[in-house]
């Protein structure tokens, strides 16, 4: 605590030293107003044949701009509170969400009650820019065509026998060339091939009975819809897709009661045989007392013949202790107890 306000004083006090200089030279002072309205550049990002280049110019507090740049040209297009672009990797769209005001933000009453943002497509080649709702979660194809995102606003609640189950949202897939849409409802997690040849999804919904994982030909036409595996009451999550292995692994789970994911299994999709989806790793697979949880991270080897995915013992999932315990004058030093508060384990 003394550091702290050592380092604090010492900063006010350069502050005002380099302000009466200023004075003492005739130049305006630099004011705290002055380096909170200060611009950093945030959110750079650079499309994949580099010709376009895009980036938000923000203040410490306030509103700040995007900015898409081309770098064959003068052209330039700007947009006030602009964040998180996405470039397609044609460099014909790119995607940014639109934040609120500042001030609206912070003097919102509670989380619930502030503003949403809005997802806007912006055409580079036009500089037209189109509203999307308020979707958080977009991405395009690797060709460019074709671009999803979710809106968690439509969410539905679910029902209260199975209070602990996970519904999913309004998924939207633009064919951008045509401005076609088509809608998926309670889709928990999505994801393209490499090659954009399809769109996979993860379906959870609230009546349970189309909950299962499907899949899109994106190269036909009007994308028709197929199913890799569906059945009632279950959570599929962890879509990956290998270039090399021409497969998708996923993890697939059935729910309890209450509608919270057991333990999984590892399920295997090809397009090069699309009526087998093949179990692959299961529980009984594992060490003793361990198992696969919902909430994992999978990853293939660069030449797709093998992946590597987490495991957690037994021990943690029927914990009947939820709650981190409170620090103590004497255990706040104590790594047990720093143990049981963290957020991160590591397995060897």
């Amino acid at each position: 605590m003394t550091k702290k306000i050592t380092s604090t004083f010492a900063f006010v006090s350069l502050f005002f030293v380099f302000a009466l200089i200023s004075i003492a030279n005739g130049k305006k002072p630099y004011t705290f107003e002055d380096a909170m309205k200060f611009k950093m550049i945030r959110y750079a990002s650079l499309s994949a044949d580099g010709k376009w280049i895009a980036y938000s110019l923000i203040p410490d507090r306030g509103d700040g701009t995007i900015y898409f740049q081309s770098l064959q040209d003068t052209t330039k297009y700007s947009f006030p509170r602009g964040i998180s672009p996405r470039i397609a990797k044609n460099s014909l769209w790119a995607a940014f969400q639109e934040q609120a005001k500042s001030i609206d933000i912070d003097n919102a009453k509670s989380p619930k009650d502030k503003p949403k943002s809005k997802l806007n497509i912006l055409n580079l080649q036009t500089g037209q820019s189109q509203e999307k709702g308020t979707a958080t979660k977009y991405e395009f194809s690797n060709d460019g065509v074709w671009l999803a995102f979710q809106d968690e606003e439509n969410k539905e609640d679910p029902d209260k026998k199975m209070k602990e189950k996970q519904i999913g949202a309004n998924l939207t897939l633009k064919h951008l060339p045509s401005g076609t849409e088509i809608q998926v409802n309670a889709v928990t997690e999505f994801a393209f091939d490499s090659l954009s040849n399809y769109v996979f999804y993860a379906v959870s919904s609230k009546s349970g009975a189309e909950d299962g994982i499907y899949y899109r030909k994106l190269k036909e036409p009007f994308a028709p819809e197929f199913e890799i595996k569906k059945q009632k009451e279950c959570y599929i999550s962890n879509l990956l897709w290998s270039e090399s292995a021409n497969a998708l692994a996923f993890t697939f789970a059935e729910l309890e009661e209450l509608g919270k994911p057991k333990e999984c299994s590892i399920y295997l999709w090809s397009p090069s045989n699309d009526k087998n989806c093949e179990e692959i790793i299961k529980t009984s697979n594992l060490p003793v007392n361990n198992y696969i949880p919902t909430v994992n991270s999978i990853s293939w080897t660069e030449d797709g013949k093998r992946f590597y995915f987490g495991i957690k013992p037994l021990s943690e999932r029927y914990s009947e202790n939820t709650e981190k315990p409170q620090y103590t004058d004497s255990s706040y030093f104590n790594l047990d107890t720093i143990a049981d508060r963290a957020d991160l384990y590591l397995w060897h």
